[in-house]
């Protein structure tokens, strides 16, 4: 099992829960009480076919940690007792064999500017793969579809988040470029690429939206970059250098 994408993509993680991953298995744990003495109960997650897990994250509402896998199929379990419910690949455009690894999941904001009454019970997943692809999964109770399948064209996904209110997402990956999406409409109204040399040289690995106007992002290149959506668009406002972002790892991002 590949665990080197694991640290930091757990997302907001419930009260006295957790996720604990070896080269043997996952395992999701609970605190018996607040006393740090006393020993921790282990919750092997049960997986049908063992693949390899490359990022881990609960939902919202803390029912569900989503698992996405090497052989392109996201991994459903109800975070209360481990038990495995489902799985997420259902995207009648690629056959199983043409999938290529999930490399990074997000669960949608709930209570934001882009949701509606009609939300309610539903939790929303965005996949970034390896192939290009990012989907959207709409998951009531324990059934899943995918609703949107947008094909980034020569680029390997590895990075993807929501802005707060859950109107903007934005993607990075291998070619480079900082994509912002409409969540509504799933169009890529901005492509953050730079000028003259200032964007990212090398693979992103970890992109934030603290607000529906910034994007950092991080990579290999050995930067961290701001970039302002307001106004014209070019190049990143703050530039942090001599930082090299290995996976997905940019936290603590204020608004």
């Amino acid at each position: 099992m590949n665990i080197g994408n694991l640290l930091g993509a757990m997302g907001k993680v419930p009260s006295k829960k957790g996720v604990k991953v070896t080269p043997e298995m996952l395992c999701m744990w609970e605190k018996r009480s607040d006393d740090e003495d006393k020993p921790k109960r282990f919750t092997t997650l049960a997986m049908p076919e063992p693949p390899e897990v490359l990022c881990v994250r609960f939902s919202p509402d803390n029912t569900i940690l989503a698992a996405g896998c090497g052989d392109g199929i996201v991994r459903l379990y109800k975070a209360e007792n481990g038990q495995f419910y489902g799985t997420l690949g259902g995207n009648k455009l690629k056959a199983k064999e043409d999938r290529l690894p999930n490399m990074c999941i997000r669960w949608k904001p709930q209570g934001g500017a882009a949701g509606s009454s009609k939300d309610k019970g539903k939790n929303t997943l965005l996949v970034g793969n390896a192939d290009g692809t990012v989907e959207h999964y709409d998951i009531v109770g324990v059934k899943g579809s995918c609703t949107s399948c947008i094909q980034e064209e020569g680029n390997s996904v590895l990075a993807v988040d929501y802005s707060p209110d859950a109107s903007r997402f934005a993607t990075g990956g291998k070619d480079r470029i900082v994509r912002v999406y409409d969540e509504t409409h799933k169009n890529c109204f901005i492509e953050l690429r730079g000028m003259a040399g200032s964007g990212h040289s090398n693979r992103i690995l970890a992109v934030r939206l603290p607000n529906r106007f910034t994007v950092v992002s991080g990579g290999l290149d050995g930067t961290v970059k701001v970039w302002g959506l307001r106004g014209a668009w070019g190049d990143p406002t703050h530039t942090i250098s001599g930082v090299n972002v290995s996976g997905d790892a940019i936290e603590g991002v204020g608004p």
